[in-house]
């Protein structure tokens, strides 16, 4: 079954998902030529553990969307990646064997979470390098037994 989401659930759904720890690849139709199950800007998220949030077009051309993703998730390459729905081989598409007459590229953008870092102590160097963990992108958890530091 094809389930559409508006843009902020699916952006919910993929913070969620990173807050929990997990990598998410966002797929976007970036451009369409000819016929194709969706338009431009369709958007779909998969995270690394299969969950499909969204959709880019349903069936056996979403199955091949969201293995990509999966593989481009292990392999943290985010790129371009064109399909074909013309019934035969067109040069840089994959074939995806249906015939809606048209070829569809997605935009498969890795996004993985930030990296957890525990700081114990928030004294004189454990603020400020919270602080700076915090500044460059770590998720910081900071612990100490003074509740009026942390």
């Amino acid at each position: 079954m094809v389930s559409t989401v508006s843009d902020e659930a699916l952006f919910s759904r993929l913070a969620e998902v990173l807050k929990s720890g997990k990598a998410v690849a966002l797929v976007t139709i970036v451009e369409k030529v000819g016929s194709g199950p969706r338009g431009v800007g369709a958007k779909m998220a998969v995270t690394e553990d299969g969950e499909v949030i969204g959709t880019v077009g349903g069936g056996s051309f979403e199955r091949m969307v969201v293995n990509e993703a999966l593989k481009r998730i292990r392999e943290g390459k985010p790129g371009i990646v064109k399909y074909s729905f013309v019934g035969k081989e067109v040069e840089g598409a994959i074939d995806t064997g249906l015939i809606c007459g048209g070829t569809v590229s997605v935009f498969i953008d890795i996004i993985k979470p930030r990296i957890k870092v525990l700081v114990f102590g928030a004294g004189k160097i454990g603020k400020p390098l919270a602080q700076l963990l915090n500044m460059v992108g770590f998720r910081v958890v900071v612990a100490d037994p003074d509740p009026k530091l942390v």
